[in-house]
């Protein structure tokens, strides 16, 4: 298991923890071309917590983040996805997020919803891997 996070969402994880949980760096940032990936590839991904915006971006193909850009990738490539969006009750209504979850769905992501405010159920989203 490997720890990815936007530039913004590092500021919220204690990324050593989690690397001596999982064996191995977090990544937030691209790394140089060329260069040996420090992180196996994924044979699975759990995008949590998702905002509505990264959301809105990911079905758009945006990868202007690693974790974008990997979740772009991994829907290309048919892998299974369990995404846990995060955001308040209207940002699900405006029409670009409502139809990016829509999108999403037909495109084989699996989503569990949480109301607002709550944890992510990370058991969950695991065994809806399977």
């Amino acid at each position: 298991m490997c720890v990815l996070a936007s530039p913004n969402g590092a500021r919220f994880i204690d990324a050593e923890a989690l690397a001596a949980q999982t064996g191995h760096p977090v990544r937030s940032e691209f790394k140089v071309p060329g260069t040996k990936d420090l992180l196996p590839p994924p044979d699975a991904v759990i995008a949590a917590p998702l905002t509505t915006s990264s959301m809105a971006k990911w079905a758009a193909g945006i990868g202007d983040t690693l974790p974008l850009a990997l979740l772009v990738e991994t829907v290309g490539a048919g892998l299974p996805v369990v995404a846990v969006p995060h955001g308040r009750a209207a940002q699900f209504q405006f029409p670009p997020v409502a139809a990016a979850l829509s999108n999403l769905t037909d495109w084989g992501v699996r989503f569990i919803r949480v109301n607002e405010g709550e944890p992510v159920p990370w058991a969950t989203a695991l065994k809806s891997l399977d």
